[in-house]
């Protein structure tokens, strides 16, 4: 039986990768944070190892003595400018430690989930695999941080480990308790903050997370695959959402000036409150991408393939439902 080790197997993507390998025979230990809610990875039949990324010891403490394949989804993911020094370093960070712990396991390859915005497709054309990225100095700290995240990566990949980096689009399916059950709260309680311009790429969870495992089987070492799926905008994707909650369809997207004073408004209040405000700068950016790009590379290499929105939006419902979460208060 195979050994994977999963960072950041209490995410969105965790949660559905432990999933896949558990039912594809695999023995999956997932390291997660000590204060980490791990019910369910435990009902998954996960081994749990509760580690601290930025320490290498408290992460060789919890490790076997060996491992096949190390799966890296542990992330950062704020969108809030306050947040991105410590966001890239974490990333860094924990990259160059996970490397560390991979190569002492002696596993075969290091699979990196990072996302598809890194990618500067431009105007009007559509991105590969071969399009440049966004700089280490981008004014978005999120994707600047990813980017440097890869980077560290590439560096280390031919020191006795292989690294392969997946890049899906905007993840739907089960296991999300974080903008997905946020966004389907707003809409059910008509809180809304914005409807976005933009236009996303929207990728399965569980199909993404098999794309990982067969990465892990074939995928090219310092190779990137972009992970897609349906393309819809924000609009026509809330007006599924909105059918499915049973709820009136939110209005049209907000112009441009009124996005930008309702942005800095929310951030400014922040700054007291002390939390992510529920709309910033950086995120009305990532919202308002025009994005699309060719994940022909993954079909072909990896079998990569994924359901319609609707499928997409339905599961992710189901899951949310199932789990009585969506009565609380999305601004609790």
């Amino acid at each position: 039986m195979a050994t994977a080790l999963v960072f950041g197997a209490t995410g969105f993507l965790g949660h559905n990768l432990v999933g896949e390998l558990k039912a594809q025979g695999w023995r999956v230990i997932a390291v997660h944070r000590h204060s980490a809610e791990t019910s369910a990875l435990a009902s998954l039949g996960a081994e749990l190892a509760p580690a601290n990324l930025l320490d290498r010891r408290s992460i060789m403490n919890v490790m076997p003595a060996s491992a096949d394949v190390v799966f890296h989804c542990a992330a950062d993911r704020a969108l809030w400018r306050p947040r991105n020094g410590v966001q890239r370093r974490f990333n860094v960070k924990s990259m160059r430690n996970i490397h560390y712990i991979a190569q002492n396991m002696g596993a075969s390859c290091l699979v990196h989930a990072s996302c598809a915005h890194v990618f500067m497709p431009g105007r009007g054309r559509v991105a590969t695999e071969t399009s440049p990225q966004y700089s280490t100095d981008f004014w978005v700290g999120g994707v600047a941080a990813k980017v440097a995240a890869e980077n560290m990566l590439r560096t280390l990949c031919n020191r006795g480990v292989e690294g392969i980096i997946v890049n899906p689009g905007v993840l739907l399916g089960p296991y999300d308790r974080g903008q997905w059950l946020t966004l389907c709260q707003q809409l059910l309680s008509d809180r809304l903050p914005a409807v976005l311009p933009g236009i996303q790429r929207y990728a399965h969870a569980p199909s993404v997370a098999r794309a990982m495992i067969a990465a892990a089987e074939r995928g090219g070492n310092g190779e990137n695959y972009l992970l897609g799926g349906p393309r819809a905008s924000q609009a026509e994707m809330l007006e599924k959402l909105a059918a499915l909650l049973d709820v009136p369809v939110p209005g049209g997207p907000m112009p441009g000036w009124r996005l930008r004073l309702a942005t800095a408004l929310d951030e400014w209040r922040a700054r007291f409150r002390g939390r992510e405000p529920a709309l910033t700068r950086d995120a009305l950016w990532l919202g308002s991408q025009q994005l699309d790009f060719d994940d022909a590379k993954a079909r072909a290499e990896l079998g990569y393939d994924t359901p319609d929105l609707d499928t997409c939006l339905a599961e992710t419902v189901d899951w949310l439902s199932r789990h009585d979460l969506l009565g609380s208060d999305p601004l609790s």
